[in-house]
């Protein structure tokens, strides 16, 4: 993003700087209503999937699993519709924080706070292990967001397998952390 000057923006999109401004008061202004909906649908997913989880029984092993892979499925349904924006995020929200837009650090730094929830949450449960919820929300956060990476950079995953790899990555997830191992 740094290296995006807003006259090139602006040339992009076949306009005038200053007419530039008429739609966004500056480049992180329009990177957050650029991510505006990829933000909107990824808070939802994990609002809904956090709900879920306060709401079934321990004991309720199959249903719980069934939640966490919702989530996921949801998550990669805003990847398969929106992957230059996903793209966009993962390429800015490792630059430090001074320096992201508004909008891809306070992202980054939800989905970080609602890994460490859902980690929680799996652990109360009984789901996974008592391991530390910030190291394995960063192990899961990094886990996926690599993958994601390779794939919307290099085109690995065929869109048709998304749902596949998806229910491996959450497979993978509580067999490494699972209560039973």
């Amino acid at each position: 993003m740094a290296a995006v000057t807003i006259e090139q923006i602006a040339a992009r999109a076949g306009m005038a700087k200053g007419s530039f401004y008429r739609y966004a008061a500056d480049k992180a202004d329009l990177v957050g209503q650029i991510m505006a909906p990829v933000i909107a649908d990824t808070v939802a997913a994990l609002d809904a999937c956090a709900a879920g989880l306060r709401t079934i029984a321990p004991a309720q092993r199959s249903a719980l699993l069934m939640t966490y892979l919702e989530v996921a499925r949801a998550l990669a349904a805003v990847v398969t519709r929106d992957p230059p924006r996903v793209l966009l995020y993962l390429q800015e929200a490792r630059a430090p924080r001074a320096t992201a837009a508004p909008a891809l650090a306070a992202l980054a730094t939800e989905l970080e706070a609602r890994t460490v929830e859902l980690t929680r949450l799996a652990h109360a449960h009984g789901l996974i292990r008592a391991v530390d919820p910030d190291l394995t929300a960063q192990a899961v956060l990094g886990t996926v967001e690599a993958v994601l990476f390779a794939h919307l950079r290099r085109r690995r995953i065929p869109a048709t397998a998304v749902a596949r790899v998806t229910t491996e990555l959450v497979d993978l997830v509580v067999r490494g952390i699972g209560a039973e191992a």
